[in-house]
C-alpha cells in the first residue's frame, strides 16, 4: 500500500514537467508553421507564383482568341 502512494506522488511531480514539455513542443510547432506559411514564407511565395502564372496563361488565351489578326474574318480560332 505504501509503495502505491509513493509512485503516485512521483507521477504527479512528473506530470507537471510533461505538461510544460508539451506546451513547449506546441509553441515550437506553431512558430514553425507561421514561419513556413507566413507572408514571406516559401509556401506563400510558391502559391503566389502559381496564381500569377495561371492568370498569365488565361490572359494569353483570351488575347489569342480575340486578337488573332491572321484568322479569316468571322472565324474563331485559338492559337497555342
Amino acid at each position: 500500500m505504501l509503495k502505491v502512494i509513493r509512485t503516485r506522488q512521483k507521477r504527479t511531480c512528473r506530470s507537471g514537467q510533461n505538461a510544460i514539455e508539451y506546451m513547449l513542443v506546441l509553441c515550437i510547432v506553431i512558430i514553425s508553421l507561421l514561419a513556413i506559411a507566413g507572408p514571406k514564407g516559401p509556401f506563400f511565395r510558391s502559391l503566389n507564383y502559381t496564381l500569377f502564372t495561371t492568370q498569365n496563361v488565361i490572359e494569353q488565351m483570351a488575347h489569342n482568341i480575340y486578337y488573332n489578326v491572321y484568322a479569316e474574318p468571322g472565324t474563331l480560332t485559338v492559337e497555342p
